[in-house]
Formats: structure tokens, sequence, C-alpha cells
């Protein structure tokens, strides 16, 4: 498949109808796969929209087709830029997360939840800011000179949300 297809294909998945089901959506990548083929990392892309929209039950069917040893990173990366403004999705969203951290190497697991950690205080996540804690990500961390307190700062006044600066704040 090429990149315009895969990027045709990235685009119906992530703004589908809300009628449509994931077996609909599924049977339309199925005829587009069936036409133009498709690699493990072609798969792993197609994984992009469901990460921003945390739809974990179809994310967790299509990943099992992906190559996600060379993608989870980013996919994680992409996951944690998204904000959900509901309980479900922000569980999703951290069911997402922990799945593509099991494909992180031990020796990186630190870096990419540390990263994910200063992103999520940023867009005030905080199931996803919750959970990264809990996996052991730093308190300590910095992102481009700002403190996660600062960070947490930012998704507090941007998102009139404070539950995740006074979270942070009360284990620092």
């Amino acid at each position: 498949m090429d990149e315009v297809r895969l990027k045709k294909l990235q685009r119906y998945i992530g703004k589908r109808s809300q009628g449509q089901s994931d077996e609909q959506v599924m049977a339309h990548i199925e005829k587009e796969i069936a036409k133009y083929g498709i690699t493990p990392e072609q798969w792993a892309k197609l994984l992009f929209p469901l990460c921003a929209n945390a739809e974990y039950p179809f994310f967790l069917s299509l990943s099992k087709k992906a190559n996600l040893e060379d993608m989870a990173e980013t996919l994680i990366s992409h996951t944690v830029r998204f904000r959900q403004n509901n309980m479900e999705k922000e569980q999703n969203q951290v069911a997402i997360v922990k799945h593509l951290l099991s494909y992180i190497p031990e020796k990186c697991k630190q870096e990419v939840i540390d990263r994910a950690l200063g992103t999520s205080a940023w867009f005030a996540e905080y199931e996803l800011t919750n959970y990264l804690i809990e996996c052991g990500a730093s308190l300590q961390m910095v992102s481009n000179g700002r403190s996660l307190l600062e960070l947490a700062e930012h998704g507090k006044n941007q998102f009139e949300d404070d539950r995740v600066y006074n979270y942070i704040k009360d284990r620092m």
C-alpha cells in the first residue's frame, strides 16, 4: 500500500461516522488490504487514529497484526497528546499506553514514561498521569526547562482542570 492510500485509510479509521461499528470499519480495512497489500509496519501506522481517539478494544484487535517493537514509543507519545474528556476514554487511554509499554525495552522504559508523564501533565490527563506515576515515572522530570509542576500548571490553566496539578503538588 502506498503512503497516500495509507493516509486515506488512517483518516477513514479516525473520522468514521458514529454509527459505524468496528466490524464495518474492519471490513473496509480488509477490502483495502486485499486490493493493495500492507506490511506489519503499515499495520502499526493504522493504530495512530485509534490511539488519538482512545479506542482501546479496536486498537487491541488491530494491534495483533502490527509490528509494535519499532512503533510503540511513537504510539505512546501520540496517545498522550490527545486529551480525553470522559472517564471511559481516559481509562482506554491508560489501557493503550499499558499495552504499548510492554513493547518498550526495559533500558528505555524510564525515559519513555517520564516523557509521557510530562505530556500528560501538560494536557491535564488525570488517569494517565496517575498511571505513569504508579509505573515509576519521575516527579523530578523536566521538559523544555519546565518542571512537572509547571507543566501541570499549564494544563490546569488551559483546560480548567486542576486534578493533575493538585495530584502532583501533593506528591512533591
